[in-house]
């Protein structure tokens, strides 16, 4: 059952981030609790979702950016904004600690929803760069 102090803070919102992380491992999870879906369904707040970089092979595989707002949208969440990287770089120069890559996630949705930008870290380039996103998140949360 959602925590009261949960369902409380989602209804306060004005703002809901889904992502990035792993889709099925790590983020949906956290909506299959009970009293998730009615909590979610009385929200004013808008939804961003940060889509993946990356895919992997073993949730995502050949994955576009529109799959990854189906599955949130199948929950009943309805997506107000997302965020897609449109940088690319040669995966064999990619070593990171999961080694299951199967490509980089492709922007297919054209969608006034839809804010893209290099949003790769140039460090660890299989994640987020959190302060582009930032930029990003504070054009839409103003």
């Amino acid at each position: 059952m959602i925590s009261r102090l949960a369902a409380d803070s989602i209804l306060k919102s004005d703002f809901l981030i889904f992502g990035p992380g792993d889709v099925y491992s790590s983020i949906l999870p956290n909506t299959l609790v009970d009293g998730f879906d009615d909590t979610i369904a009385k929200s004013k707040a808008k939804k961003i979702l940060i889509v993946n970089i990356m895919n992997k092979k073993s949730e995502t595989n050949g994955f576009k950016a529109s799959d990854f707002v189906k599955i949130f949208e199948e929950r009943g969440i309805k997506i107000d904004y997302i965020l897609v990287n449109n940088k690319v770089m040669p995966i064999k120069n990619i070593k990171g600690k999961y080694g299951n890559f199967s490509g980089w996630v492709e922007n297919d949705l054209l969608d006034k929803r839809v804010i893209m930008g290099d949003f790769i870290n140039e460090s660890i380039p299989y994640e987020h760069d959190p302060e582009k996103i930032l930029v990003s998140l504070k054009r839409i949360i103003k």
